[in-house]
């Protein structure tokens, strides 16, 4: 496929009217769709953009949103998406960065850049417009997302993928997760999170029907969500499981009404796991990826009981190693590096930097992740090479720690992180979240772990926290919680 937005239109013909997206009262058909995009991208055209200009798009999660993004997609513009939660500040720090030709909003602020404003108007405004078919001229080598991953402190970087690195990622997704073009997905993960955005295209790309709902939502409202649209998949980060998790009777009002629950983001723990399968869908998906490489290994419900610590084995067309410092692979069962390559995989970041051979190297991506295989060819991450503990000159990994504190009854969450010392270079801290303070004993908990784990690998201390600092996809910010540490002297 040489445009990512071609499969709108082979649905357009096969099943025209099938629903693919709706957002509450309005229901917008394949047939509706393609013709909407057509004529998005013939304004796209109209402002000037040619093939290969960079776009930035910093948009509500909105049907209004998805057909700029089709638009822009098929005008052959490539696409730098921006988190709608960000300050003007921010917003202004990446614009500066990559110097877009034209910027989609849905509001009146002068970025003192080319804008156009993207609101419930301008879909009434594009509905009017008589376009025809727009001409393709990519390929699948063309420019198509430029999707950042470091954040937007100091300066931004990230990947940018292909069309043909997406459509891999899409046929990856089909199969190895099972979808079927009859499925209904809840697009309940926001847009501009990596997985969020590559679930919600993979599922268009399918021909399935994605429902759309406002955010920020309650459990509840999740909840109404899956039970007005009939949603049978659903994409959820485990911030949003857990809050499921903790609401009133949530077993009656979900149970077997999902064929399929997708997990990413961070790890789920065993104890997690289960629950959710007993409560909310039987059919879980725990699903490990990045924004360079797409989806690298899956942990599927039907996966025996004693591998839940897992994130499982390589998805279809990846090749996944664990090798040393010098490359050479290592044996099962012992703690190395992890790295991958395949169809979906990024080759470089978009600005190619020193820090860039450090990532991508030999064809391969190293994501910064250390982990291993056990025997039977699952893969266990082991945490993060940068966050790695060492203590009087030992190597200690925070993910082993954590696994065992949550498996303790009154552990709801918890993030274990570096302690700067001056005698031993680095001891152990613990934050957790607690699912009752009342019963919550801290030598209780230190002795637990003592009954479980090496002497040397026991928390310095425990802290008790109602909530953990997080990033716009509901990843622990484990650098704020160590600044914490740094505070308390020895």
């Amino acid at each position: 496929m040489m445009n990512l937005s071609e499969s709108i239109s082979k649905y357009s013909k096969l099943k025209p009217d099938h629903p693919a997206l709706i957002f509450e009262e309005l229901i917008i058909t394949y047939s509706e769709l393609d013709k909407l995009i057509d004529s998005v991208s013939f304004l796209i055209e109209s402002d000037g953009i040619k093939q290969g200009d960079l776009v930035a798009v910093c948009l509500p999660d909105s049907i209004e949103h998805i057909i700029a993004f089709y638009g822009l997609i098929r005008s052959g513009a490539a696409i730098l998406p921006m988190d709608i939660r960000w300050s003007i500040e921010e917003r202004k720090n990446i614009l500066s960065a990559f110097s877009p030709k034209l910027l989609l909003v849905d509001d009146e602020f002068n970025y003192n850049l080319k804008t156009n404003i993207i609101n419930e108007s301008w879909l009434k405004k594009i509905s009017s417009i008589s376009s025809g078919s727009f001409a393709i001229n990519t390929t699948g080598l063309s420019h198509l997302v430029l999707s950042l991953s470091t954040g937007t402190t100091g300066i931004p970087n990230g990947p940018m993928l292909n069309h043909a690195q997406m459509e891999s990622r899409f046929i990856t997704q089909k199969k190895s997760l099972y979808f079927s073009d009859q499925d209904i997905f809840l697009a309940a993960t926001p847009f501009y999170f990596g997985a969020g955005r590559s679930f919600l295209m993979g599922m268009l790309h399918n021909g399935c029907t994605v429902v759309l709902m406002k955010k920020p939502y309650t459990a509840q409202e999740l909840i109404n969500y899956i039970l007005n649209f009939s949603v049978n998949v659903c994409l959820l980060v485990p911030t949003i499981l857990r809050k499921l998790l903790s609401e009133n009777d949530v077993e009656n009002k979900l149970k077997n009404k999902l064929r399929l629950l997708l997990s990413t983001g961070s790890i789920l723990h065993p104890n997690e796991r289960l629950e959710i399968m007993e409560k909310i869908c039987p059919n879980l998906l725990n699903y490990y990826g990045s924004t360079e490489g797409g989806g690298v290994s899956v942990l599927k419900w039907d996966d025996p009981l004693e591998k839940s610590n897992s994130v499982g084995k390589p998805v279809y067309g990846t090749t996944l190693e664990i090798v040393d410092d010098e490359g050479s692979s290592v044996k099962s069962n012992n703690i190395g590096k992890i790295r991958y390559k395949g169809p979906s995989v990024a080759k470089s970041f978009f600005i190619d930097n020193e820090k860039s051979s450090s990532f991508f190297n030999g064809g391969w991506f190293y994501p910064g992740d250390l982990g291993y295989f056990d025997s039977d060819g699952y893969l266990y991450l082991s945490g993060r090479s940068k966050d790695v503990i060492i203590r009087s000159g030992i190597n200690i990994y925070p993910a082993e720690i954590e696994n065992i504190l949550i498996s303790h009854p009154l552990v709801r969450d918890v993030a274990v992180v570096p302690w700067p010392s001056r005698i031993r270079g680095e001891e152990i801290g613990a934050f957790i979240i607690t699912s009752d303070k009342s019963a919550f004993n801290k030598s209780d908990l230190i002795q637990y772990c003592s009954e479980r784990i090496s002497k040397y690998k026991i928390p310095r201390d425990i802290f008790l926290v109602d909530e953990f600092p997080k990033n716009s996809v509901g990843k622990i910010l484990k650098k704020e919680l160590t600044a914490k540490l740094e505070t308390i002297e020895e």
